[in-house]
C-alpha cells in the first residue's frame, strides 16, 4: 500500500511542476507577490480551525476516549476533508474516510459515533452562526448583481439558492 502513496506523491509534485511550467514561473511568482503576506495569515486561521475541529472531535468519543494520537486525529481529518472537496460525495463522503482512517486505532463502532456526533455538532455550530447573521441581513431590501442575486419573500424567510 505504501507504494500506491508514493506514487500518488510523486504524481502530485509532478502535476504542480506542470502547472507552473505550463501558466510560467514568473506569472506564478507576480500572483504570489500580489496576494502577499497576507496569505500566511490566512493559512494559520486554516490550520487553527483545523486543529480546534479535531480537538472537537477527541471530545466527541466517549468516555473512556481511545488514546489516539492527536497527530492521527489530524490526518484522518484532513484526509476527510480532502474527500469532501475534490469529489462530487458532497459532505458525506469524508466522513466515511475519517472514520475508515482510524481502524486499528479503536472499535469501529466507536469510530463511527464519534465521527457522526462530530458532524452534527459541527452543523449545529455552522447553523448557530449563521441563522442569526440571515436575520440582521434580511431586513434590507434585496439587489441584484454578480455575488447576491436577487431574492424574493419577507424578512427571516431562508430562500433557497434553486
Amino acid at each position: 500500500m505504501w507504494w500506491i502513496e508514493r506514487g500518488l506523491l510523486v504524481a502530485g509534485v509532478v502535476l504542480f511542476f506542470f502547472l507552473v511550467r505550463q501558466l510560467g514561473a514568473g506569472e506564478v511568482w507576480t500572483n504570489l507577490r500580489l496576494v502577499g503576506w497576507g496569505f500566511l495569515l490566512v493559512l494559520a486561521q486554516e490550520g487553527v480551525s483545523y486543529c480546534l475541529n479535531t480537538l472537537g472531535w477527541r471530545f466527541a468519543f466517549p468516555p473512556p476516549r481511545p488514546p489516539i494520537p492527536f497527530r492521527k486525529l489530524v490526518a484522518a481529518r484532513l484526509g476527510g476533508e480532502a474527500i469532501n472537496n475534490l469529489t462530487p460525495t458532497a459532505t458525506i463522503g469524508g466522513e466515511v474516510v475519517r472514520a475508515r482512517m482510524l481502524e486499528g486505532l479503536c472499535d469501529q463502532h466507536t469510530a463511527w459515533a464519534s465521527v457522526a456526533v462530530a458532524k452534527l455538532s459541527q452543523t449545529a455550530a455552522q447553523m448557530i452562526f449563521v441563522f442569526p447573521g440571515h436575520g440582521v441581513e434580511s431586513p434590507y431590501p434585496a439587489h441584484s448583481g454578480p455575488v447576491h442575486p436577487p431574492r424574493a419573500g419577507g424578512p427571516n424567510q431562508i430562500n433557497a439558492p434553486w
